[in-house]
């Protein structure tokens, strides 16, 4: 087999190649980058502030050099400070960790959850065999029901809870308590 030739590139037109857009004059109040290749502009001599002062921080020997640039391109205060909101942006933009951001924080439970897990708890102390969950279906006693029921009502421990805080507070699901409910109505 013979050798293959290297392809030729091909040149574009003048009219089609990519043209770099002029890089704007500074004004007088504003610092010439342009030999840095880099825009020149207010930000940028808020970055380049902010770059060489934490470079004189690290390189303690270039301190004169800094504060020499500093005098020929003198930056304002107002730039200095938009310079430090931008860094400390940047800092509280880089704490967040990587992945979806924390859920939010469960609610509290009612003041009255703790009150009445020990009222039932205490019940099925007193009263053995009121609630048995060695089977698939748990049981329940017609007196454990009543006494659940009681709380529900004006002066009760649960009156003031929702169904769902109630029914997480006793321990059974909001269904089985709907249930009673409904079943315990004349």
């Amino acid at each position: 087999m013979g050798k293959k030739k290297p392809r030729k590139k091909k040149k574009l037109p003048v009219a089609t190649q990519p043209v770099r857009p002029p890089v704007p004059a500074a004004s007088a109040d504003e610092p010439d980058f342009s030999g840095l290749g880099a825009p020149s502009g207010i930000v940028m001599s808020g970055v380049a502030y902010l770059a060489g002062s934490y470079l004189v921080e690290l390189l303690p020997k270039h301190k004169k050099r800094w504060q020499e640039i500093l005098r020929n391109n003198p930056v304002s205060e107002a730039v200095k400070e938009d310079a430090r909101l931008i860094e400390q942006d940047l800092i509280e933009r880089s704490k967040r960790g990587p992945g979806r951001p924390p859920k939010a924080a469960e609610p509290l439970p009612h003041p009255n959850t703790l009150p009445v897990m020990r009222a039932v708890r205490d019940y099925m102390i007193d009263h053995p065999g009121s609630v048995d969950t060695s089977r698939k279906r748990a049981f329940y006693s017609n007196g454990f029901k009543a006494f659940v029921l009681e709380m529900l009502v004006e002066g009760g421990l649960a009156y003031d809870m929702t169904a769902e805080e109630a029914a997480y507070a006793v321990g059974v699901s909001v269904h089985t308590l709907n249930s009673w409910i409904y079943k315990r109505r004349p």
